[in-house]
C-alpha cells in the first residue's frame, strides 16, 4: 500500500502556542488550536477511509482510539496538524508538523499497542519504542517535537 504524500508549508507557530494540555483540554483553545486539533482527530478517520476504499489494509480501532488519544496530548506541545496515514499492519503513523528543513518526527500507533517515535534530522535518526502508552507523551517524545520549533 502506497502512503499519501502531505507537503505542509512551513508556518509560525500559533498564538497561545505554549499552553498546556491541562488548558487544552479544558477548552481554552485558540481559534487555530482548535482547527488544527480536530484536522489532526478528522485526518485519522480520513486514513480510515482511505485505507478501507484502496482495499488493502483496514486500521484496527486498537490503532485508532490509540493514535485519537495522542493526538491531543501531542498537539498541547507542538500545535499544529498531524498527519495521518495508515500502515500495512493495520496501525496509523502520526507526521507531526514541522517548521525546520531536514527534522520530522513521526508516531507510529501499531495494532498490539506499541508506539514507536521516530526523531529525523540532518544526518542522525533516534528511536523509542513503547510498549505501553499510558505515560506518553514523555521526555523523549517532548524533546523530539520541540526540535521541531526550535
Amino acid at each position: 500500500m502506497k502512503r499519501r504524500s502531505k507537503v505542509q508549508p512551513a508556518t509560525k507557530a500559533p498564538a497561545g502556542a505554549g499552553r498546556s494540555v491541562r488548558a487544552l483540554s479544558a477548552g481554552k483553545r485558540s481559534p487555530i488550536q482548535a482547527s488544527t486539533l480536530k484536522d489532526s482527530l478528522d485526518d485519522i478517520d480520513a486514513a480510515r477511509r482511505e485505507a478501507l476504499e484502496d482495499g488493502t489494509v483496514e486500521l484496527t480501532p486498537g490503532s485508532m482510539a490509540l493514535a485519537k488519544s495522542l493526538v491531543p496530548k501531542l498537539h498541547g506541545i507542538l500545535p499544529g496538524r498531524y498527519d495521518a496515514f495508515p500502515e500495512e499492519s493495520g496501525g496509523i503513523t502520526l507526521t507531526a508538523p514541522s517548521s525546520r528543513k531536514g527534522f520530522a518526527v513521526t508516531v507510529e500507533c501499531d495494532p498490539n499497542g506499541t508506539v514507536v517515535c521516530l526523531l529525523i534530522s540532518p544526518g542522525r535518526m533516534r528511536k523509542a519504542v513503547y510498549s505501553d502508552a499510558a505515560d506518553l507523551p514523555d521526555s523523549f517524545m517532548r524533546e523530539a517535537l520541540q526540535a521541531l520549533s526550535a
